[in-house]
C-alpha cells in the first residue's frame, strides 16, 4: 500500500520525499505553490552526501482525489515511452485516504503553458491534433486489458448533470434555447443514448485524453520543441472523436482544416477508418459533450467557460442535426 499522501504542500517533507523517490532527499524548498483541484508547486531538492549525481533537483509534485490519473501514469504511459507526455518519475495512491500523487521532472526551463508563451501559436494548435492521433492510433482496438483499470468518466457526468440540470437550467436563462432544452431531456433520460450504446459496443475505442483543452499543454520554449499534453486526470475509453470534439467544443472553434489534420494522421498508422465513420462518431460524440456544461456549471467553474460552451455547443448541434440522433 502507498503510504500516506501528504495532505498539505508542508507534508512535502524530506522524509517523504526520501520515501517516494527512495533517494536521501536533504532538504526541500517549494516554489510556485497553488491548489486548483488539486494541490501542485514546484520543488527544489538537495540530497545527502554520497547521492547519485545524476538524480532530479527540481521537480513538480501534484495530489488530488483523483485515481484514474495515478492508474494513468502507473498502467497506462509506460506502454507509450514516445509519446508526447510530460515522463513521471513516481505515482502513487492511498486507498484510505482517497488521495494520490505523482512526482514530475521540472520541465519549466524547457516548457511553458500557452498563456505563459502569450498564446498557442497555430502550429502548436495543429500539433496537438496530431499528438491526440497518434496517442489515439496507439491504443486503437487495444483496450482490454486497461477496461478494469479505466473509469467510467461518463457516468459519472452524467449524473452530476441530471442533479444540477435545474439549477444549470435557470442560470443559463435565455442562452438554454429550446431547441438544447429539449436536446438535454433527451440526453438526460438515460446514460449512454441508444445511438452511442450501440456504437460503443461494435467500434474500435482508444484511449482519450477526457479533457483535451490548450490549457493542457506545455509548449516548447524553443522552436522545433515539441509539446507535451498533461493532466490525465479524466483519461478513459471511447471514441477517438471524442477528443476531437471536446477540443473544438471548448475553444468554441470549428476548424475543419484541423479535423482534416487529425483524420489523416490517424489512417497514416494503418488505421482503417473512414471519414464517414469518424464524421459520425464526432456528431454522437459532440452530443454526450452537453453533458459538460451543466456538470461545469455544478462544479463552480466560472461563468465564461459553462455559458459560452453551452451556445457553441447548442449552435453547432442545429447545425450538425444531433436532434436527428438523440431520437434514435
Amino acid at each position: 500500500m502507498t503510504a500516506r499522501v501528504p495532505e498539505t504542500l508542508a507534508g512535502v517533507t524530506p522524509a517523504w520525499l526520501s520515501t517516494a523517490l527512495g533517494a536521501p532527499v536533504e532538504s526541500v524548498m517549494a516554489e510556485d505553490a497553488r491548489a486548483t483541484t488539486a494541490d501542485a508547486a514546484r520543488l527544489q531538492l538537495t540530497y545527502a552526501p554520497g547521492a547519485p549525481p545524476d538524480l532530479p533537483t527540481r521537480v513538480f509534485f501534484k495530489a488530488s482525489q483523483r485515481r484514474n490519473e495515478t492508474l494513468f501514469y502507473q498502467q497506462v504511459a509506460p506502454h507509450m515511452p514516445d509519446a508526447p507526455l510530460l515522463p513521471v518519475l513516481v505515482a502513487g495512491y492511498n486507498d484510505e485516504q482517497e488521495r494520490g500523487y505523482a512526482l514530475f521532472p521540472d520541465v519549466s526551463e524547457t516548457h511553458a503553458d500557452g498563456e505563459g508563451m502569450g498564446g498557442v501559436p497555430d502550429e502548436m494548435k495543429d500539433a496537438a491534433f496530431l499528438a491526440l492521433a497518434d496517442i489515439h492510433a496507439r491504443w486503437w482496438g487495444k483496450t482490454a486489458p486497461l477496461a478494469p483499470l479505466a473509469e467510467d468518466i461518463y457516468a459519472f457526468v452524467f449524473r452530476v448533470a441530471l442533479d444540477g440540470y435545474a439549477a444549470f437550467a435557470e442560470a443559463a436563462g435565455e442562452a438554454l434555447t429550446a431547441e438544447t432544452a429539449a436536446l438535454y431531456g433527451r440526453l438526460l433520460a438515460g446514460w449512454p443514448f441508444p445511438a452511442l450504446a450501440q456504437r460503443l459496443a461494435a467500434a474500435p475505442l482508444t484511449v482519450v485524453h477526457g479533457d483535451p483543452h490548450y490549457g493542457n499543454l506545455l509548449l516548447p520554449r524553443q522552436p522545433g520543441g515539441g509539446l507535451l499534453w498533461v493532466d490525465w486526470a479524466v483519461w478513459h475509453i471511447n471514441l477517438a472523436a471524442s477528443d476531437v470534439a471536446y477540443m473544438l467544443d471548448w475553444h468554441v472553434e470549428s476548424d475543419m482544416r484541423r479535423i482534416r489534420l487529425y483524420h489523416e494522421r490517424l489512417t497514416s498508422h494503418g488505421i482503417a477508418y473512414s471519414w464517414a465513420e469518424f464524421e459520425h462518431d464526432y456528431r454522437l460524440t459532440a452530443l454526450a459533450h452537453l453533458l459538460w456544461p451543466p456538470f461545469w456549471h455544478s462544479f463552480g467553474l466560472p461563468e465564461r467557460i459553462w455559458l459560452e460552451t453551452l451556445k457553441s455547443m447548442g449552435a453547432r448541434a442545429a447545425v450538425m442535426g444531433l436532434v436527428k440522433i438523440a431520437q434514435k
